[in-house]
């Protein structure tokens, strides 16, 4: 008796969703970004933007807005898989940060650079960002602050800088992306970089559609490899690690933590969070360490962010990650938050009592207006 054709491994749910629906569908519905190769454009790139995850409660919606973090689909066949990086993961302490299973996790630092993902398609290994599947966006030169080259040119000259090869199809068992995380020092975001880099994080099996850890394909192919620290093994220690995190060290952002079955959470240094959150060109300006000293400028920029905050939260919803960390007890910055929230909202109040005030739209309310905004 013939045993039954095995199981096809499982798909991403938006998969299924779209060869019953269209893209145009997935864009209006759950505002996902769709982005087309130039060269190749039936190669579609999926990823979510800051609106998607207000458009639905529904554990399905979110399910494949998480899953829309560089998914790229092959539109003339079937929406078969081509590159299926992360699924979206969120900071600890979250709403929908996942529940990791602390008795087997695997903690590896958090690197602040480009996510950049290798993935085979048509005799050629191809490289994407997380929003285009022909990575062609353009960078900047953080120095020179003028348009460079795309994205993907610059990682495959690091690439070669570095003499990396590319795996030998015919030896590898299976089908595999590759999730590295592009460094780059005339373009650090928030971290200092020191030099030009390419780091291996992560790893997908595209036959069997689970991850694998990455350390066995670094070491086989001579790619660097994300740095893992086996030695904390409990949030607290990943908090405490995190926060003792300078500006003198190689990946001062914070940890991942990722367990067996692949959830994962991140845990930032919460100074660097601040700090990411502050305008681009004051990070140009000041280190790392500076957040440790309060100078008036520091202060300055301080409270307009946070305002920032404050008053993007009434039009977009919380900003979940700075939420996450603003709960923790030792957050230097909790009082003045909390002050900030309550005179915001005490201006808010005062101002839509104007509005709704009656007759008087002229110039005295707006006058009244300007007032309550000076006063804060």
């Amino acid at each position: 008796m013939d045993s039954p054709p095995p199981h096809p491994p499982p798909q991403p749910l938006v998969c299924s969703w779209l060869r019953a629906n269209s893209l145009a569908q997935l864009r209006k519905i759950l505002k996902i970004k769709t982005s087309r190769h130039h060269a190749l454009p039936h190669l579609v790139c999926l990823k979510y933007t800051s609106q998607s995850k207000t458009k639905s409660s529904f554990k399905h919606d979110r399910q494949m807005i998480g899953e829309c973090r560089g998914l790229i689909l092959d539109e003339s066949n079937d929406f078969k898989v081509l590159s299926y990086p992360y699924q979206r993961f969120f900071n600890f302490g979250e709403p929908d940060a996942a529940k990791v299973d602390w008795s087997n996790v695997f903690v590896s630092e958090k690197l602040d650079g480009c996510l950049m993902i290798l993935y085979f398609y048509d005799k050629s290994w191809m490289v994407s960002s997380s929003g285009l599947p022909d990575a062609s966006g353009l960078c900047h030169h953080a120095q020179k602050n003028q348009t460079d080259q795309t994205v993907g040119n610059l990682f495959w000259e690091i690439w070669v800088n570095l003499g990396y090869e590319l795996p030998d199809v015919s030896k590898l068992s299976d089908h595999y992306c590759f999730m590295c995380g592009m460094l780059r020092w005339r373009q650090q975001i928030t971290a200092p970089i020191e030099k030009d880099d390419i780091v291996l994080h992560g790893v997908r099996n595209l036959t069997t559609m689970k991850e694998e850890f990455p350390q066995r394909f670094a070491q086989e192919f001579e790619w660097k490899c994300v740095k893992f620290h086996p030695e904390l093994n409990s949030l607290e220690s990943v908090k405490s690690a995190a926060e003792s995190l300078g500006f003198t060290d190689d990946n001062p952002e914070g940890f991942v933590v990722c367990d067996s079955e692949f959830r994962r959470i991140k845990v930032k240094n919460m100074r660097f969070v601040m700090l990411s959150k502050m305008p681009s060109k004051f990070q140009k300006t000041h280190q790392f360490d500076d957040l440790k000293h309060e100078s008036s400028e520091f202060l300055k920029h301080q409270i307009r962010t946070l305002i920032d905050i404050i008053r993007k939260k009434a039009h977009f919803g919380e900003d979940e990650e700075f939420i996450s960390y603003q709960k923790q007890e030792n957050w230097r910055w909790k009082t003045l938050f909390q002050e900030l929230s309550s005179k915001f909202d005490e201006v808010c109040d005062r101002i839509q009592n104007i509005l709704d005030g009656g007759k008087d739209r002229s110039s005295l309310a707006r006058s009244k207006v300007r007032e309550i905004i000076q006063e804060m």
